[in-house]
Protein backbone atom coordinates (compact mmCIF):
# COMPACT_ATOMS: atom_id res chain seq x y z
CA UNK A 1 0.00 0.00 0.00
CA UNK A 2 1.51 3.28 -0.74
CA UNK A 3 1.76 6.38 1.43
CA UNK A 4 -0.96 8.50 -0.34
CA UNK A 5 -3.01 5.57 -0.41
CA UNK A 6 -2.30 5.03 3.57
CA UNK A 7 -2.99 8.65 4.02
CA UNK A 8 -6.14 9.21 2.01
CA UNK A 9 -7.29 6.00 4.19
CA UNK A 10 -6.56 7.72 6.86
CA UNK A 11 -8.26 10.80 6.30
CA UNK A 12 -11.13 9.05 5.14
CA UNK A 13 -11.11 6.99 8.85
CA UNK A 14 -10.74 9.95 10.32
CA UNK A 15 -13.99 11.84 9.12
CA UNK A 16 -15.77 8.35 9.42
CA UNK A 17 -15.09 8.54 12.85
CA UNK A 18 -15.97 12.42 13.26
CA UNK A 19 -19.05 11.87 11.96
CA UNK A 20 -19.82 9.10 14.17
CA UNK A 21 -18.73 10.73 17.14
CA UNK A 22 -21.59 13.15 16.12
CA UNK A 23 -24.12 11.22 16.04
CA UNK A 24 -23.07 9.18 18.98
CA UNK A 25 -23.09 12.82 20.98
CA UNK A 26 -26.77 12.80 19.98
CA UNK A 27 -27.91 9.10 21.47
CA UNK A 28 -25.68 8.59 24.27
CA UNK A 29 -26.17 8.52 27.84
CA UNK A 30 -23.70 10.56 30.35
CA UNK A 31 -21.98 7.84 31.54
CA UNK A 32 -21.75 6.70 27.99
CA UNK A 33 -20.31 9.60 27.14
CA UNK A 34 -17.80 9.56 29.87
CA UNK A 35 -16.41 6.44 29.13
CA UNK A 36 -16.31 7.13 25.33
CA UNK A 37 -13.81 10.11 26.74
CA UNK A 38 -11.89 8.38 28.86
CA UNK A 39 -11.34 6.08 25.72
CA UNK A 40 -10.53 9.26 23.30
CA UNK A 41 -8.11 10.30 25.93
CA UNK A 42 -6.45 7.37 26.30
CA UNK A 43 -6.24 7.23 22.69
CA UNK A 44 -5.04 10.95 22.28
CA UNK A 45 -2.14 9.88 24.94
CA UNK A 46 -0.94 7.25 23.42
CA UNK A 47 -0.77 8.62 19.84
CA UNK A 48 1.48 11.98 21.75
CA UNK A 49 3.42 9.53 23.30
CA UNK A 50 4.21 7.67 19.89
CA UNK A 51 4.79 11.22 17.76
CA UNK A 52 7.15 12.87 20.54
CA UNK A 53 9.11 8.71 20.23
CA UNK A 54 9.47 9.78 16.37
CA UNK A 55 10.65 13.28 17.24
CA UNK A 56 13.29 11.93 19.87
CA UNK A 57 14.87 9.26 17.04
CA UNK A 58 14.65 12.69 14.36
CA UNK A 59 16.43 14.61 16.93
CA UNK A 60 18.80 12.04 18.20
CA UNK A 61 19.84 11.41 14.38
CA UNK A 62 20.29 15.17 13.73
CA UNK A 63 22.82 15.44 17.08
CA UNK A 64 24.61 12.34 15.77
CA UNK A 65 25.30 13.95 12.21
CA UNK A 66 26.47 17.18 13.83
CA UNK A 67 28.58 15.39 16.20
CA UNK A 68 30.21 13.62 13.97
CA UNK A 69 30.99 16.76 11.68
CA UNK A 70 31.93 18.47 14.51
CA UNK A 71 29.41 21.01 14.62
CA UNK A 72 28.70 21.58 18.31
CA UNK A 73 28.10 25.30 17.90
CA UNK A 74 25.14 24.30 15.62
CA UNK A 75 24.49 21.11 17.89
CA UNK A 76 24.27 23.77 21.10
CA UNK A 77 21.99 26.16 18.92
CA UNK A 78 19.24 23.39 18.04
CA UNK A 79 19.34 22.60 22.20
CA UNK A 80 18.71 26.17 22.60
CA UNK A 81 16.02 26.16 20.29
CA UNK A 82 14.47 22.74 21.32
CA UNK A 83 14.33 24.04 25.00
CA UNK A 84 12.83 27.53 24.23
CA UNK A 85 9.89 25.33 21.87
CA UNK A 86 9.34 23.32 24.86
CA UNK A 87 8.96 26.26 26.93
CA UNK A 88 6.17 28.01 25.53
CA UNK A 89 4.65 24.68 24.59
CA UNK A 90 4.36 23.45 28.07
CA UNK A 91 2.85 26.84 28.49
CA UNK A 92 0.48 27.01 25.58
CA UNK A 93 -0.66 22.95 27.40
CA UNK A 94 -0.70 24.01 30.84
CA UNK A 95 -3.20 26.68 30.07
CA UNK A 96 -5.26 25.17 27.23
CA UNK A 97 -5.51 22.04 30.02
CA UNK A 98 -6.56 24.74 32.72
CA UNK A 99 -9.27 26.54 30.52
CA UNK A 100 -10.60 23.03 29.81
CA UNK A 101 -10.92 21.74 33.73
CA UNK A 102 -12.37 24.82 34.68
CA UNK A 103 -15.23 24.85 31.79
CA UNK A 104 -15.82 21.25 32.38
CA UNK A 105 -16.28 22.20 36.19
CA UNK A 106 -18.89 24.92 35.22
CA UNK A 107 -20.44 22.44 32.85
CA UNK A 108 -20.90 19.95 35.66
CA UNK A 109 -22.38 22.26 37.90
CA UNK A 110 -24.60 23.71 35.29
CA UNK A 111 -26.17 20.80 34.52
CA UNK A 112 -26.33 20.17 38.62
CA UNK A 113 -28.71 23.32 38.45
CA UNK A 114 -30.68 22.18 35.93
CA UNK A 115 -29.24 24.40 32.73
CA UNK A 116 -31.15 24.04 29.25
CA UNK A 117 -28.30 24.93 27.24
CA UNK A 118 -25.16 24.26 29.16
CA UNK A 119 -22.84 25.39 26.44
CA UNK A 120 -24.45 28.80 26.47
CA UNK A 121 -24.11 29.32 29.95
CA UNK A 122 -20.56 28.47 30.21
CA UNK A 123 -19.84 30.55 27.25
CA UNK A 124 -20.98 33.46 29.01
CA UNK A 125 -19.20 32.60 32.49
CA UNK A 126 -15.83 34.38 32.33
CA UNK A 127 -13.83 31.99 33.11
CA UNK A 128 -10.42 33.31 34.04
CA UNK A 129 -12.03 34.87 37.27
CA UNK A 130 -12.74 30.97 38.79
CA UNK A 131 -9.69 29.88 40.39
CA UNK A 132 -7.40 27.26 39.99
CA UNK A 133 -4.81 26.07 41.43
CA UNK A 134 -0.94 24.53 40.75
CA UNK A 135 -2.53 20.91 40.65
CA UNK A 136 -5.10 22.47 38.06
CA UNK A 137 -8.11 21.74 40.98
CA UNK A 138 -10.86 23.93 40.51
CA UNK A 139 -12.52 26.00 43.59
CA UNK A 140 -15.84 24.08 43.36
CA UNK A 141 -17.40 26.67 45.81
CA UNK A 142 -16.32 29.30 43.97
CA UNK A 143 -17.95 27.77 41.07
CA UNK A 144 -21.13 27.64 42.76
CA UNK A 145 -21.71 30.66 44.03
CA UNK A 146 -20.63 31.92 40.41
CA UNK A 147 -23.19 29.87 39.34
CA UNK A 148 -25.68 30.41 41.22
CA UNK A 149 -25.36 34.32 41.20
CA UNK A 150 -25.58 33.86 36.96
CA UNK A 151 -28.73 31.74 37.77
CA UNK A 152 -30.53 34.55 40.05
CA UNK A 153 -30.31 36.87 36.71
CA UNK A 154 -30.45 34.80 34.10
CA UNK A 155 -33.32 32.51 35.17
CA UNK A 156 -34.81 31.28 32.26
CA UNK A 157 -31.38 29.71 31.18
CA UNK A 158 -32.55 27.01 33.67
CA UNK A 159 -35.84 24.85 34.37
CA UNK A 160 -37.25 28.62 35.61
CA UNK A 161 -39.19 31.12 34.39
CA UNK A 162 -39.31 31.69 30.53
CA UNK A 163 -37.00 33.58 28.50
CA UNK A 164 -37.20 37.24 27.87
CA UNK A 165 -40.09 38.60 25.55
CA UNK A 166 -37.95 40.72 23.06
CA UNK A 167 -40.11 44.08 21.82
CA UNK A 168 -40.89 44.31 18.13
CA UNK A 169 -38.53 46.96 17.24
CA UNK A 170 -40.66 47.58 13.79
CA UNK A 171 -43.74 49.63 14.00
CA UNK A 172 -46.72 48.01 13.19
CA UNK A 173 -47.97 49.42 9.79
CA UNK A 174 -51.30 51.90 10.33
CA UNK A 175 -53.85 50.78 8.13
CA UNK A 176 -55.24 53.77 5.84
CA UNK A 177 -58.48 53.77 5.81
CA UNK A 178 -60.40 52.82 2.67
CA UNK A 179 -62.84 55.00 0.96
CA UNK A 180 -65.21 53.84 -1.34
CA UNK A 181 -66.00 56.90 -3.41
CA UNK A 182 -68.95 55.05 -5.20
CA UNK A 183 -70.72 55.85 -1.81
CA UNK A 184 -69.51 59.39 -1.51
CA UNK A 185 -72.08 62.15 -2.47
CA UNK A 186 -70.39 64.53 -4.93
CA UNK A 187 -70.04 66.88 -2.03
CA UNK A 188 -67.80 64.76 -0.08
CA UNK A 189 -65.74 63.79 -3.02
CA UNK A 190 -65.20 67.83 -3.66
CA UNK A 191 -64.59 68.05 -0.21
CA UNK A 192 -62.18 65.21 -0.02
CA UNK A 193 -60.44 66.53 -3.01
CA UNK A 194 -60.17 69.64 -1.97
CA UNK A 195 -58.50 68.34 1.54
CA UNK A 196 -55.68 66.23 -0.81
CA UNK A 197 -54.88 69.02 -2.78
CA UNK A 198 -54.24 71.01 0.31
CA UNK A 199 -51.92 68.27 1.83
CA UNK A 200 -50.17 67.85 -1.71
CA UNK A 201 -51.50 64.32 -2.05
Amino acid sequence: MSEETQVQSDDQVQSNTEKQDETIVATKSAEELAKRLKEVSLEAKTNRQKTAELKRQLEESEKKKLQENGQYKELADMWQRKATETDSQATKLKQAFASKIVYDAIAMEAVKLGAKNVDHVVNLIPLDQIPIDEAFNVDKQSVSAMLEDFKKSNDYMFNGRPGPKVADAIPAKVAEPKLDLSKMSLADRAALLAQLNKQGK
